[in-house]
C-alpha cells in the first residue's frame, strides 16, 4: 500500500474537495486514521463560513483549469490548505512546498528546490538543480527538470525533459502545457500549447487539457 504524510497540517478534520481520481486516492487512505470527508464542489459551495473555519482543505487535480476555477471559488472562505506527500518520494534538504500541493510516490527532489502553491507531482519525477515549480502547475510522470523554472500554471506531459544548464536556467511562461515526450532546452516566453519547443496551439493549460 502506498502510503502518505501531510505538512501544513493543522490536526483538523481532513476535506478533499472535488471527486477526483488523486482525492479518492488520498481519502481512501486517511479515512481510517483521522476524520476525513470527500465532497463535490457543489457540496463545498452550500456550507457556511463556521463549517469551513473548522476543517482544512485539498484539492488535487489534474486538470489545471478545473482546479484554478475551484481555488478561485473557494478564496471569499479564507480556507486552510494542507499538502500530501508519499512516503517513498525523497525530499532533499531546504525544499519548499506549497500549500494544497500534492507530491505522489517515487520522485526525487534535491536540496534547495521550491514548488508552489496547488501543485502535482505525480510518480517517477526527478527535480534536480535549481528547480522553482510555480502556482498550480502539474508535472505528469518520467519528467526530468535541472536549472529550469517553471511559471504558474504549467503542464508537463508524460515522459518531458528540461535540462537546464547552471548558465542557462529554462524559463517557461505562464499557463503552458507541453505534450508528452517533450524535450525543452530554452526558455518558452509565449503561453501556449507545445510539442517540445514547437508551438503546436494558442490555447493554455487554462483552456486545453492535454492529459
Amino acid at each position: 500500500m502506498m502510503q502518505y504524510y501531510l505538512i501544513h497540517d493543522r490536526l483538523q478534520p481532513l476535506c478533499f474537495v472535488g471527486k477526483t481520481f488523486h482525492n479518492h486516492t488520498l481519502y481512501e487512505y486517511f479515512k481510517t486514521r483521522r476524520p476525513c470527508e470527500n465532497l463535490t464542489v457543489e457540496e463545498v459551495l452550500e456550507k457556511d463560513q463556521a463549517w469551513f473555519d473548522q476543517r482544512q482543505f485539498m484539492c488535487a487535480v489534474t486538470n489545471i483549469g478545473f482546479k484554478k476555477q475551484v481555488i478561485d471559488s473557494l478564496e471569499k472562505f479564507n480556507l486552510h490548505w494542507f499538502s500530501a506527500i508519499g512516503d517513498n518520494s525523497i525530499i532533499g534538504h531546504q525544499v519548499s512546498i506549497g500549500f494544497n500541493t500534492f507530491i505522489n510516490n517515487f520522485n526525487v527532489v534535491f536540496d534547495d528546490n521550491t514548488i508552489g502553491n496547488h501543485c502535482t507531482i505525480t510518480n517517477y519525477i526527478q527535480l534536480s538543480h535549481g528547480v522553482c515549480v510555480g502556482d498550480f502547475c502539474h508535472i505528469s510522470p518520467y519528467s526530468y527538470l535541472c536549472f529550469t523554472e517553471l511559471q504558474q500554471g504549467v503542464c508537463v506531459g508524460l515522459r518531458s525533459s528540461f535540462p537546464g544548464k547552471p548558465n542557462n536556467t529554462i524559463v517557461v511562461t505562464d499557463w503552458c502545457n507541453f505534450m508528452m515526450n517533450s524535450v525543452v532546452i530554452n526558455s518558452i516566453a509565449t503561453s501556449g500549447t507545445y510539442s517540445g519547443k514547437r508551438l503546436q496551439s494558442t490555447e493554455t493549460s487554462l483552456t486545453y487539457k492535454i492529459l
